[in-house]
């Protein structure tokens, strides 16, 4: 027998998080387009993971964003025109090769916090309190680990915010 209940359950938490995922991307294009520059949050998506991640190829970033890696090669190629990303050949493996950001890539990075102040869903999390927000965190985490592969998404999740954490606490003198 169906449970119907838990059917329209999981059909309105696709539909809600299908909405917050589209906010999100319209508010990066927003301040990207409000910086003046001219690339969509997927382009901008793959120039903050080369800075946190260093170099990858195309397949490895697919996996990364969760996408057929034909879908990342336009996107590749014009951050490589627009002189953000370049190709390298690997010195060990010549079948391989990783896309590296360049020092104009690294420039445009650097124009955007991560989260900026006037960002949605930092406002939304105020909103919530900080008790709130730790238990959705909690619970998208809880609902991350039940899906496919989820539990090393979860741990690829961790793993990137202990990254991030780490580089807002090395001090200059550390680098």
């Amino acid at each position: 027998m169906k449970d119907q209940a838990l059917e329209l359950l999981a059909l309105e938490t696709r539909i809600v998080m299908g909405m917050i995922g589209k906010l999100m991307r319209q508010a990066m294009e927003q301040q990207l387009t409000a910086e003046g520059v001219n690339i969509g949050g997927l382009q901008f998506g793959i120039l903050r993971l080369l800075e946190l991640e260093g170099d990858h190829t195309i397949s490895e970033l697919s996996r990364k964003f969760m996408c057929d890696p034909s879908t990342l090669v336009p996107s590749i190629d014009t951050l490589e025109r627009r002189g953000f990303v370049c190709r390298v050949r690997d010195a060990s493996d010549r079948r391989r090769v990783p896309i590296h950001l360049t020092a104009e890539g690294k420039q445009v990075i650097g124009r955007f916090d991560v989260i900026h102040d006037d960002d949605p869903l930092l406002n939304s999390l105020r909103q919530m309190g900080q008790p709130a927000a730790r238990h959705l965190l909690t619970l998208l985490h809880d609902l991350l680990r039940a899906m496919p592969e989820g539990s090393s998404m979860s741990q690829h999740v961790h793993d990137r915010m202990q990254s991030s954490i780490a580089a807002l606490t090395t001090t200059p003198e550390e680098d």
